[in-house]
């Protein structure tokens, strides 16, 4: 089984997280049959409402289990409920006090479980590494929000794996000013 090395900031050093479903993920990444399939098939909108159907429906619940194995899911953390979907277990909660969040206004908690990627003065040129995609930051925000207002700022990458905790959290009291529909694949 493969894995993806990381450098975890509370331990000081280099962990390795296996890779979930890694043979499909192998071959639909790395191999050029795989990734046309991708492209063609696993990136349109009328593909993922028909899979995320399935996820939401009870039919799925059977796989939460392996799941949790395979992942090494520590179900321990989360609210203890019947999950009725595999969506249900993927959006689960955490049980109070089982994740701290940084208290110190001089740091900037992570917002999403996941692996971090930082930069501190993006640039146009930035290469910016997204789903198996070199962009720059104008293609980042899809050419609809204008970029320069970013350059020179901190940008932060989160890969959320599908092990991972799939909620997001605002580190202080912070607002959403705008939102914006990027067009497009998804990737």
């Amino acid at each position: 089984m493969s894995h993806i090395q990381y450098w975890d900031l509370e331990s000081s050093q280099y962990r390795n997280e296996n890779v979930y479903s890694e043979k499909f993920m192998r071959w639909l990444y790395s191999d050029s049959l795989g990734g046309r399939i991708g492209n063609l098939i696993l990136t349109r909108k009328i593909f993922n409402w028909g899979y995320g159907l399935y996820k939401e429906s009870a039919l799925s619940q059977k796989e939460i289990a392996p799941f949790i194995r395979q992942a090494s899911i520590n179900v321990d953390e989360f609210e203890q409920k019947d999950y009725r979907s595999f969506n249900d277990f993927f959006i689960r909660r955490f049980q109070p006090g089982k994740r701290r969040f940084a208290e110190d206004p001089n740091v900037l908690p992570g917002f999403a479980e996941g692996k971090y990627l930082a930069y501190a003065g993006i640039q146009e040129t930035t290469k910016l590494p997204v789903k198996g995609s070199i962009l720059n930051l104008p293609r980042l925000l899809g050419g609809k929000i204008d970029h320069r207002p970013f350059l020179g700022g901190a940008l932060f990458i989160c890969r959320i794996s599908l092990r991972d905790y799939h909620r997001f959290h605002f580190p202080d009291a912070g607002k959403f000013a705008e939102t914006s529909k990027i067009s497009g694949g998804l990737q």
